[in-house]
């Protein structure tokens, strides 16, 4: 009986040996190079929409399902949803949707900070911050927090680091957000009258780049300008990490401690000593046709609304549409 067992088990692992010779190997990941991830989510457009990260999942939502123009008369239809991208199984599913107390809006702002979501501002030019926590469920999920002393409109400079979360706007104080969900006045002053500008800190530094600026005549034009403010004492300067294009609304993410832009369907990288920008897919060739997805708005025009962000080592970039690419460096 000995021999019996002894033989059994010496055929078992010898079958699970081979299993394993012939098991076939995980194919490598794809660096230096974007890949894309997921089709379209087939769920509504997320036009406008605003994005945020926690844990290892992307939600995306708000905006519009559709927007018109017609002589006179615009005409938005507002979603008052989140879809949810799990960078695990690569799939979307449905997320929160806001309380009635809460307008649905589009080109809202929203910073993370201690787990929770905040969003605030948008089309429906309201002060009003909402914080969400994705421990809770439905209408628990969601909180007012007290109102922003100087933020209406949306698409102001808000950004998060791995400290703090700030947000401002034009012409005014620059405010962190604080455990308690109160705004704490910073010695920053936003003297740049833009929306939609690329913001990022690096150090000690908040840049925001290009934008939307509204001179004195009140018609909006799209520029390349760059902004530096010294979160320490307050000090600004113009023309610092001047973009080589006028941009607006476009994605920036921090990866390995390099901030990059993307434009245009190319990567740029930006150097913190010169202050310049590279555009990698000219520098490097595996960058050429990287394919980062655009989504295609309601007037059939490429939609700036694209996002991006970083989760475990790896940089995402997504369309209102739900395409999603990752990028491995």
């Amino acid at each position: 009986m000995k021999n019996l067992i002894f033989l059994c088990s010496a055929v078992a692992l010898l079958c699970l040996a081979s299993c394993r010779k012939h098991q076939a190997p995980s194919p490598p990941i794809q660096r230096n190079v974007w890949k894309k991830l997921s089709e379209d989510d087939g769920a509504n457009l997320h036009l406008d929409g605003v994005s945020f990260v926690i844990g290892n999942k992307i939600y995306y939502g708000l905006g519009y399902k559709a927007i018109s123009f017609t002589p006179n008369i615009y005409t938005a239809d507002y979603n008052n949803d989140f879809r949810i991208f799990n960078t695990s199984s690569k799939t979307w599913s449905a997320g929160p949707t806001i309380p009635a107390g809460m307008a649905p809006r589009a080109n809202a702002s929203c910073i993370v900070s201690n787990g929770k979501a905040y969003i605030g501002g948008g089309t429906i030019n309201d002060a009003g911050w909402w914080e969400y926590d994705p421990s809770l469920t439905g209408d628990a999920a969601w909180k007012q927090i007290p109102p922003h002393p100087s933020y209406t409109g949306g698409n102001h400079v808000a950004v998060t680091t791995g400290k703090a979360a700030y947000a401002g706007a034009p012409s005014s104080y620059l405010y962190q957000l604080d455990a308690t969900g109160n705004w704490i006045k910073t010695n920053v002053t936003l003297i740049y009258s833009s929306f939609a500008g690329s913001c990022f800190i690096l150090g000690d530094s908040l840049y925001v780049i290009g934008g939307h600026y509204i001179p004195f005549n009140g018609i909006p034009r799209t520029v390349s300008i760059g902004f530096k403010y010294n979160l320490s004492n307050g000090q600004s300067y113009l023309g610092v990490g001047n973009f080589p294009y006028p941009i607006f609304g476009q994605p920036t993410f921090n990866l390995n401690r390099k901030q990059y832009i993307l434009y245009n369907g190319s990567t740029f990288l930006f150097d913190p000593i010169t202050e310049k920008w590279t555009d990698l897919s000219i520098q490097t060739p595996v960058f050429k046709g990287a394919g980062i997805p655009y989504g295609v708005d309601a007037l059939n025009v490429t939609s700036y609304t694209y996002n991006a962000a970083v989760i475990n080592g790896a940089a995402y970039a997504w369309t209102p549409s739900g395409q999603i690419s990752r990028f491995v460096p």
